[in-house]
């Protein structure tokens, strides 16, 4: 059934409908954004639709701005202009190998703990949870309980998405575009991560802890 019902949508609804087919980010139906994000089952309102249109440009933004402080991507100050823009590319180079970019301190029994970065619960937090947007309020059933997995696989392919532009161009001037066509298959490849990582007895709990600690910390 669709999920409009039986009521017509209106001009400024099918425009956006328009916008989120040419850009809603990652998913095949433009329609599918927040049900993919956290296997959700209710009406998009205009509201929603307005978000969806916009809403992988503003995590761009976010991730862009917060990511050389989070993974200290500021280099000395008495290197020149160029060797600046080459230390950061160097950098980012090196937190992409192995997906370093993704690991948080060790555990107390020295275990790695991935998807666990300080920088992925920064961005949560502030585009999901405190944002203009406010999205988890739309369905505080989920979002206050626990961070949804393919909202952390979708922040974590940002920052590949920004971490593989600043490899190319240490300056920050340019970054890839934040689209299905570049960047589906990374995300679905964090997707899997999570998943592979749910399974397993012990990392899967830790990681069902980390993702409540961090849906009570915006809530």
């Amino acid at each position: 059934m669709s999920i409009w019902g039986t009521v017509i949508p209106s001009v400024p609804t099918l425009f956006l409908m328009q916008k989120l087919e040419e850009r809603c980010l990652l998913f095949g139906r433009p329609t599918s954004w927040l049900f993919a994000i956290g296997n959700l089952a209710f009406p998009l309102s205009l509201g929603v639709l307005a978000f969806l249109a916009k809403g992988h440009s503003d995590l761009k933004k976010i991730v862009i701005a917060i990511t050389p402080s989070v993974y200290g991507l500021i280099p000395p100050t008495e290197l020149s202009t160029q060797e600046r823009a080459n230390w950061i590319e160097e950098a980012a180079a090196d937190l992409l190998d192995k997906s370093k970019y993704l690991r948080g301190r060790k555990d107390e029994l020295g275990k790695t703990k991935n998807f666990a970065h300080p920088g992925l619960r920064k961005v949560i937090i502030i585009f999901i949870y405190i944002g203009s947007y406010r999205i988890a309020h739309r369905r505080p059933d989920i979002f206050c309980k626990q961070v949804p997995l393919k909202c952390l696989a979708l922040v974590a392919t940002a920052f590949n998405c920004i971490l593989d532009g600043l490899r190319k161009n240490g300056n920050g001037k340019t970054y890839p575009n934040f689209s299905s066509k570049d960047y589906l298959s990374i995300y679905k490849r964090m997707l899997a991560l999570l998943e592979d990582i749910m399974n397993n007895p012990y990392h899967g709990l830790k990681l069902v802890q980390q993702l409540g600690q961090w849906a009570e910390a915006g809530w």
